[in-house]
């Protein structure tokens, strides 16, 4: 062992000056091919915009701020970078098993693992849920569950394990794991016990490995399309629970074909030269409809939306919420569906529900984002409002303050201000909302921080702010101690046949520390038919 290290050592040195004589070559050959004008640079797959000319400024702030984006310029068209690039990607590929990229891991029998901080930390179990994680994550499920319920829309919920979960085997294994639980186990336990449909697929594809089947790429972070199409019979037994007009699963009918391997994890390392490639399955199977795709173009960072229609219209509907994983599993699922929508990069959202009317909602994550559900599901507003009764204040428009996350408050988020604040505002306001005209109440969950005096007020409001129909001043005597909640309540009255715009509204003097949660509504004295929707 001991020679073997030396003999890697030296290997490593005569690799890193190697490295360096050709960076100096490559550097004075690039200069004298850009002084004489020449550009040959090429992408290197690296997913964003290269770097333009910067313009000149006069400043000396300017100036410092020119020399970075030239840099960057340099950089991005430097003539032999591509070249340079794919040069030390490939002697540390395969003279030294290490990747360029850190987020990328050389495992063993070559096989490549995304290994960012989450999937990491992921494999070796080193942050699993703690107890307010866990009880945030029950009152969504269980509040997403009921508000479904009520509109006859049954859910099913699926992770995707992640390569490292299936292949573990062949990860370094200088990369130990801890005796935790793993955060797709805890999460998929507490869907489950708050009534929620789950699907593990991890038994089954497993199962596949043992029989020496390859369902993942060996060059890429996704599972094949064997792994979804075993995902996909897993998923579908537990769906047929939920909707039995779901039609059987497809059955593969042809494994003859062969296609080249995906492989982005490759290009994440800069594509080093001389990379082998494998072959993997793929197969047909007997198609039971038509379809027609809509698929709208998406301005840039907005949510992928993309529809399969089917020419069967009494299939059920279906409303996939997931993430590129679900690419190999939209083949199978469109057929068991008249209408299936694929929604990516975007918070569940009950307006999309309501457009769509489906019968059945997908969630689908990968293993490593599986935590990240959280801010997809604290964004139903009208779900927290119509099964409890509140409005977080992240829900509210904001004109001053900013975001806070803090386990005591209901979904684990509100928002903030502090003694440095710059400017007094409204902190939350709206709705907008229509309430019947009688009497109502309005509570504001608040704190108060170290500010003393005079901190703002809370109001109601209609008529687009203009008709105040209540209002309470706030000073620091009216909380009996700094960072302790306390409800702060208005009673008023709505008038006439009700208004259409009503107001709940947090102001902020310069410089207050406070803190809000959520507000409130209900009727006043209480409604029973409301009590019995909201216990």
């Amino acid at each position: 062992m001991k020679h073997l290290h030396g003999r890697l050592s030296t290997l490593r040195r005569g690799y890193e000056g190697f490295i360096a004589a050709t960076f100096v070559i490559v550097i004075f050959t690039q200069g004298a091919l850009m002084g004489a004008g020449v550009n040959i640079t090429q992408p290197l797959n690296e997913k964003r915009d290269l770097a333009i000319f910067p313009g000149w400024s006069p400043s000396m702030y300017g100036w410092a701020r020119w020399t970075e984006f030239f840099e960057d310029y340099l950089n991005d068209h430097a003539p032999l970078r591509p070249m340079l690039t794919r040069i030390v990607s490939t002697g540390g590929y395969h003279l030294l098993g290490e990747s360029i990229n850190p987020d990328v891991t050389i495992g063993q029998d070559d096989w490549l693992f995304f290994t960012n901080e989450m999937e990491l930390g992921e494999f070796r179990r080193l942050r699993p849920l703690d107890k307010k994680q866990k009880e945030k994550f029950s009152l969504l499920f269980r509040s997403l569950k009921q508000w479904l319920d009520t509109r006859g829309i049954k859910i099913i919920f699926i992770i995707t394990p992640d390569k490292s979960e299936i292949y573990s085997q062949f990860m370094p294994l200088r990369i130990t794991r801890l005796d935790n639980p793993s955060i797709m186990d805890q999460i998929l336990k507490i869907a489950h016990d708050e009534g929620v449909e789950t699907v593990d697929p991890r038994p089954q594809l497993q199962k596949a490995v043992e029989r020496g089947e390859n369902i993942y790429f060996r060059y890429d972070t996704h599972w094949n399309q064997w792994g979804g199409y075993l995902a996909y019979r897993e998923f579908m037994g537990n769906a047929r629970k939920l909707l039995p007009s779901i039609a059987a699963v497809l059955e593969v009918t042809d494994t003859s074909k062969m296609v080249s391997e995906s492989r982005d994890l490759l290009e994440d390392m800069g594509e080093p030269y001389g990379a082998r490639q494998y072959k993997t399955a793929s197969f047909e199977w007997p198609a039971r409809g038509e379809f027609t795709v809509v698929d709208p173009v998406q301005s840039p960072g907005a949510p992928r939306i993309q529809s399969h229609i089917n020419s069967n219209s009494q299939l059920p509907r279906a409303l996939l919420y997931g993430d590129s994983f679900s690419a190999a599993l939209m083949p199978y699922f469109r057929e068991h569906f008249s209408r299936l929508t694929f929604v990516t990069g975007s918070t569940i959202s009950s307006e999309m529900i309501y457009s769509e009317k489906p019968d059945i909602l997908i969630l689908q994550v990968v293993q490593r984002n599986a935590p990240t559900l959280i801010h997809k599901l604290e964004s139903m507003s009208d779900m927290f409002r119509e099964i409890h009764g509140v409005i977080p204040s992240l829900h509210m428009n904001h004109g001053a303050g900013d975001m806070m996350v803090d386990p005591n408050t209901f979904i684990g988020k509100g928002w903030t201000t502090s003694p440095g604040s710059p400017a007094s505002g409204y902190m939350a306001y709206g709705p907008y909302e229509r309430l019947e005209a009688g009497r109502w109440k309005v509570s504001f969950r608040v704190k108060r921080g170290a500010s003393s005096g005079a901190l703002g007020f809370v109001d109601v409001a209609c008529s687009q702010g203009r008709q105040v129909l209540a209002k309470k001043s706030l000073e620091s005597r009216d909380f009996q101690a700094p960072d302790v909640w306390k409800e702060i309540e208005l009673s008023f009255e709505v008038p006439g046949a009700g208004v259409d715009d009503m107001e709940y509204r947090l102001f902020v003097e310069q410089g207050a520390d406070l803190s809000l949660d959520t507000i409130t509504v209900s009727k006043d004295p209480p409604d029973t038919r409301m009590e019995a929707i909201h216990p």
